[in-house]
């Protein structure tokens, strides 16, 4: 029976391990190539949100809610006369509300909108990433100091 518990413990120090270590590598490519798309919009220009889509995920005991805006640029020349949408945030936007609109003058296609910058997913991944890595450790680390 012991050797069955053992086994099953080094597994779940081997996933937590791994898990932990791909989503720390998966989450540092995020932030870097959303970084670099945020860095390239220096350009600013402004827009009033028109519409606002709400998707609520249900868990056990929480709801979390997350918000795209459409937002209609008031230069629609950058943007060829289209409307934008926002990455899902946490920010509850609200129809008539101005926001800013960061872009790339050489390529306006590359743009993200206030409350919504794309490099702040990849920072989670990392956070969290580390967190499942460190507990890896940890367990390792009291297993081994458990059988001495």
């Amino acid at each position: 029976m012991r050797s069955r518990i053992a086994w099953n413990s080094i597994w779940t120090v081997i996933i937590l391990i791994v898990m932990g270590v791909f989503m720390l590598v998966g989450g540092g490519i995020s932030y870097v190539s959303n970084k670099q798309i945020t860095n390239r919009c220096t350009a600013v220009t402004y827009g009033i949100v028109t519409d606002v889509s709400i998707k609520r995920v249900h868990k056990r005991r929480h709801t979390k809610t997350t918000y795209i805006a459409t937002v209609d640029p008031e230069d629609r020349s950058i943007f060829n006369g289209s409307g934008l949408r926002s990455d899902r945030t946490s920010y509850s936007y609200r129809k008539g509300e101005q926001v800013e609109i960061n872009y790339d003058p050489l390529d306006p296609s590359t743009y993200y909108i206030q409350h919504a910058d794309p490099s702040s997913s990849g920072m989670t991944m990392i956070i969290t990433g580390s967190v499942i890595t460190f507990m890896g450790i940890v367990i390792a680390f009291l297993r081994k100091t458990m059988r001495a």
